[in-house]
């Protein structure tokens, strides 16, 4: 795998997305943080400012939407690797669950064993 600095040079949305779902367990299982962790680290995209009030608030400005990838890029790409290679699972298993990762997996071990008999 690339190192860090590389990934911010060049990398493809799938090695980027490896990178983080290897780094931080949370992503694994939520899309949100999956998509703050690269927008933050890949693209500098989340903004602190403060309201007329002082407080702080994060937030991506509308000029940068148009350089970072959508939530649904970002989903699907995870949801291929989960899916289809198996790696970097969910760790919570309410996600395996509302995913139907659990199933697709218990299927196939199901049907390797059947198949061994």
């Amino acid at each position: 795998m690339k190192t860090f600095e590389e990934l911010k040079i060049k990398s493809t949305l799938k090695e980027k997305v490896l990178f983080c779902l290897e780094k931080n367990v949370d992503t694994r299982n939520s899309d949100i943080e999956l998509s703050i962790m690269i927008w933050r680290l890949f693209y500098d995209a989340i903004s602190e400012l403060e309201d007329t009030w002082g407080h702080p608030y994060k937030c991506i400005k509308l000029e940068d939407f148009t350089r970072i990838p959508l939530e649904s890029e970002i989903k699907r790409v995870r949801a291929s690797i989960q899916n289809k290679e198996h790696r970097y699972l969910p760790t919570l298993k309410r996600v395996l669950k509302n995913r139907k990762i659990w199933e697709q997996k218990w299927y196939q071990e199901s049907f390797n064993n059947f198949n061994e008999i």
